[in-house]
């Protein structure tokens, strides 16, 4: 659970079991304001917490810090595209980070393709299946992509951009602060600008826009292998049934030489 300092003030055991009921939040921590520190801990459920409160007031001054769990606008901590390496061959997933529990509503998130200086919706094209684990006490939204506009389970070759909508994302009825700015109802946008790196370029497997070279050479440690051979490389497994042969060196042939401008 996230705590946050709520407020500053003298307070009596009454006023924290009032807060208690009043918030339906489940335990608070109490610290006296010199120590800048929590001292101890409550739970509204549990008889006897008076006299704990008041046992807390013993100190430098009769003021207390009141900590509480936050109730601030949730905010995005981090976003990793595909298998987050800088690859960019196969984008085939997105993990978005939250910095608490949140809950995701339908169309929480909504993926764009550029086409000239043009975003253009992917709705009629592909399907985002979100699935959430809870890690290190937020919530972790692992986007997959289903449809026409895939290609072996990853995004098509292109430059994307993702917006979390803030009204569908929400904790405790409060919405996504998506660009942190303190204030909650704020859409977080990834993929603007180029430097962001939300783009896809079958046989890119060192994230530079280009396929060449380098990739050339990788691609040819992984090229005739299968799934489970040491030299297996699923970035460059164009239809992705487990085989590199020669219909993904032909997807890669038609590649090499180019660059994906923004």
């Amino acid at each position: 659970m996230h705590f946050e300092r709520l407020e500053t003030r003298q307070l009596m055991a009454s006023d924290f079991a009032n807060r208690l009921d009043a918030n339906a939040c489940s335990a608070f921590e109490v610290g006296l304001i010199d120590a800048e520190v929590p001292v101890a801990s409550f739970a509204s459920s549990l008889p006897g917490k008076r006299d704990a409160f008041e046992d807390a007031l013993v100190g430098p001054t009769p003021e207390v810090v009141l900590y509480g769990p936050s109730l601030g606008a949730p905010k995005i901590q981090g976003v990793v595209f595909g298998d987050g390496t800088v690859q960019r061959s196969n984008v085939k997933s997105i993990a978005i980070q939250f910095d608490s529990i949140v809950d995701i509503a339908p169309g929480a998130f909504i993926l764009e393709r550029k086409n000239g200086a043009v975003w253009e919706s992917l709705a009629s094209e592909v399907t985002i299946q979100v699935s959430t684990i809870a890690v290190n006490g937020g919530t972790r939204a692992n986007l997959s992509f289903t449809g026409a506009g895939i290609a072996g389970g990853s995004l098509s070759d292109g430059n994307y951009r993702l917006t979390a909508v803030a009204s569908n994302i929400t904790k405790n009825g409060v919405q996504l602060d998506g660009d942190g700015n303190g204030n909650a109802g704020d859409n977080f946008v990834r993929g603007e600008a180029s430097s962001e790196n939300f783009f896809r370029r079958f046989g890119d497997l060192n994230g530079n826009r280009m396929v060449d070279s380098l990739d050339v050479d990788n691609f040819k440690l992984g090229n005739g292998t299968s799934q489970g051979d040491l030299q297996f490389n699923a970035n460059i497994d164009f239809d992705g049934n487990g085989v590199v042969n020669i219909l993904d060196l032909g997807r890669f042939r038609l590649r090499n030489g180019t660059e994906l401008t923004f």
